[in-house]
């Protein structure tokens, strides 16, 4: 069986559940299931999330090829398709600002990191459109600047490009 796994912000996660029209990834995996020769041939997982920044995108993606591996499952068989965000959706870990967690727990998929938060859900935390907040406007106006997002985005894209290009994995 072959593994898809799409990972990204709210351009990902929406699908006719939450608000009646689907993301591309939800696209993708029903012109996969039309072909019938593709029946029971795919396992389809989606890890986007809304509002979340590419930190987080490429986090999810990881640990949720991580435990397809962990599980044996060969790594030829496991094809990813990423929709990187916007530059300003940083995500920090702080177990005392509770302001938006990030919700790992809405990801309609298990995997590994999901578990963990589901056990310990205070510490990512990441704007989804909060930059109002005085906690992210000082953050903001002290900490992070274009090029710092510019770096942390790069940072974000391409170590998860070399971790599946040292797992063997299509993407």
């Amino acid at each position: 069986m072959k593994h898809i796994i799409t990972a990204g912000c709210s351009f990902t996660q929406l699908n006719k559940k939450r608000n009646g029209h689907d993301s591309w990834a939800y696209h993708l995996r029903d012109i996969i299931n039309e072909n019938p020769e593709n029946k029971g041939r795919f396992k389809f997982s989606n890890l986007g999330l809304s509002g979340t920044g590419n930190y987080i995108i490429s986090l999810n993606c990881i640990s949720k090829i991580e435990t397809l591996l962990e599980n044996n499952v060969n790594p030829e068989d496991i094809i990813v398709f990423l929709q990187w965000t916007g530059l300003f959706r940083p995500a920090i870990y702080n177990e005392t600002h509770s302001d938006r967690i990030v919700p790992f727990d809405t990801i309609e998929d298990d995997f590994k990191l999901k578990e963990i938060f589901k056990t310990h859900p205070y510490g990512f935390n990441d704007t989804a459109a909060r930059t109002q907040h005085p906690f992210w406007v000082n953050y903001y106006e002290n900490y992070y600047s274009t090029p710092a997002a510019f770096i942390d985005n790069l940072n974000s894209i391409l170590r998860t490009q070399w971790y599946l290009k040292s797992k063997n994995i299509q993407y």
